[in-house]
């Protein structure tokens, strides 16, 4: 079952600490200190002599993890350094014969790490350009669903107005009923780390540059966005994204005008249903009751017609965000 010593010891903190998190202890137990310390050593023992293993960077990026678990982004932050060290040392993950899992698993991480703490990510990777000829060479049709805010960001913004459009050709196949469109795990992990890679590379969540409102706006919408694959489908149930929450809520409070309720409508209701969860919820309720005034729409189905527009995922994103709507309903 186990390549060498160090998954073992890997694997057992993996499941006690995943234990710890859900039945909320106060400390690590010792059975993860004990595993740990031994993975730790014998990853040592590899940096001394050079001699590298894929176990050497699953329990390096385990470390990084699992301080973005405890909240402790200082020592996740370390650990991160720690592992860009070694694959320097080895010449960089691209020349790396890595495990196509634990190739994303290590990019996936220095993404989240970097939506955390709102520093720059360590490593980039981007096979959106390949994706999209492979999805064209099986049959499926990208169009150019951008929203109509496209155009102007292509002149301010290039890089994200790309990043935007790309999201929503994604988007619009999921959401396509009359077509049958399916990824495997590993296509849609490249798709979502490519994103975050260009999402990040335009502009970190500590650069809290305001020169253009809908430029964060959609900056971070899509951080939100993106939050939500990966606790979802990157197994990352227990992470916050509190700064995600925190930026989010900044640009929603700034406000877009009336002239761009609709995308308003759109952060409010993807952070509703994830990084904004646990906010005051008559803050909530009254910045939705503004922006579906606006819109002069008052059901869910009106609501779904505008998201649709953005990047979102009806599969996804549908029933929490009609429980979001009607918990707000049931108050009004």
């Amino acid at each position: 079952m186990f390549l060498d010593r160090i998954s073992f010891h890997t694997s057992i903190a993996v499941m006690a600490t995943m234990n710890a998190f859900f039945f909320n202890y106060e400390s690590l137990p010792m059975q993860i200190s004990h595993h740990l310390s031994q993975a730790v050593r014998l990853v040592n023992e590899q940096v001394k002599s050079l001699e590298f293993t894929d176990s050497t960077l699953s329990v390096v990026n385990f470390l990084i993890v699992q301080g973005l678990v405890q909240e402790d982004l200082e020592r996740a932050a370390i650990h991160r350094e720690g592992l860009q060290r070694i694959v320097e040392v080895l010449g960089g993950l691209s020349k790396l014969k890595l495990h196509p899992t634990l190739l994303l698993k290590i990019h996936k991480t220095d993404i989240d790490l970097s939506l955390h703490d709102g520093s720059p990510t360590h490593f980039y990777r981007d096979k959106m350009a390949e994706i999209k000829t492979t999805l064209r060479e099986r049959g499926y049709v990208l169009a150019d669903k951008s929203v109509p805010f496209t155009t102007s960001l292509s002149t301010t913004a290039p890089e994200l107005a790309g990043i935007l459009q790309d999201t929503i050709c994604i988007t619009a196949l999921f959401n396509d009923k009359d077509v049958d469109f399916k990824v495997d795990p590993h296509t849609l992990a490249e798709i979502t780390v490519s994103i975050g890679y260009r999402l990040l590379k335009f502009r970190t969540l500590n650069d809290t540059r305001q020169d253009n409102a809908l430029e964060a706006a959609f900056h971070i919408g899509i951080a939100t966005f993106l939050s939500t694959l990966y606790i979802q489908f990157g197994n990352r149930r227990f992470l916050k994204y509190h700064l995600v929450g925190t930026r989010l809520c900044e640009v929603i409070e700034n406000g877009l005008g009336k002239e761009n309720a609709s995308v308003m409508l759109w952060l409010v209701f993807l952070g509703g249903i994830s990084v904004l969860s646990n906010v005051d919820r008559d803050w909530l309720t009254r910045t939705v009751h503004v922006v579906t005034q606006a819109l002069r729409i008052t059901t869910w189905e009106e609501i779904q017609d505008h998201l649709l527009g953005y990047p979102w995922v009806s599969e996804l994103h549908d029933k929490p965000g009609m429980a979001v709507w009607k918990s707000i309903a049931d108050l009004s």
